[in-house]
């Protein structure tokens, strides 16, 4: 959430609008472009300004204790934390191309869905390796969907398929051919 007296939250690059995302206590909206460098800045105005990917955010998420995830185009995923712009993001690599979508797991952990053709869970407490890879796709992944606390994750992808995911033992639990690519997927519960 904002900081008091914080206006909104932006992460750079401010090139052209990508992703938005409407969390508790503001609006989130992501642009293309090289952030680069990491840290924040604020505007005039008191918006703040996150500084990390070195190419377009994609997607967005918000943890439930409030920190931020951002997809980018640099094949990383990002951990925001709005209330410690002393702290630099923690940065989750692995991919081995642009991520698409992320969304939060639970409170410890997130999915990312690549161009790289997988999924990926990740705990939120250990940047390193990915907990579970989902690889079932026959194509690019466009976006992750957890549906409901701790799972099952749901993926779409240029494949045309909607696979439903265990995140934990990465086993597939249903899987809807839709006839054509998929993009989108969001969970309501």
């Amino acid at each position: 959430t904002p900081a008091k007296g914080r206006r909104g939250l932006v992460l750079a690059g401010l090139g052209v609008l990508v992703a938005l995302a409407v969390v508790a206590g503001g609006l989130v909206l992501a642009g293309g472009g090289g952030g680069g460098g990491g840290g924040f800045s604020e505007t005039d105005d008191g918006t703040l300004v996150f500084h990390g990917h070195s190419d377009g955010v994609l997607s967005m998420a918000q943890l439930p204790d409030g920190r931020l995830v951002s997809a980018g185009a640099d094949a990383t995923v990002q951990v925001w934390d709005p209330d410690r712009t002393d702290v630099d993001p923690v940065v989750f690599e692995g991919h081995e191309d642009v991520v698409r979508g992320v969304a939060a797991l639970d409170a410890d952990r997130i999915v990312s869905a690549s161009v790289d053709g997988t999924a990926r869970v990740w705990s939120v407490a250990d940047p390193g390796e990915p907990v579970t890879v989902f690889d079932g796709h026959g194509a690019e992944v466009a976006a992750a969907a957890a549906l409901g606390d701790g799972g099952p994750v749901a993926t779409t992808g240029e494949d045309g398929m909607v696979q439903v995911w265990d995140p934990d033992s990465g086993s597939i639990r249903a899987v809807l051919d839709m006839g054509g690519a998929v993009r989108a997927v969001i969970a309501v519960y």
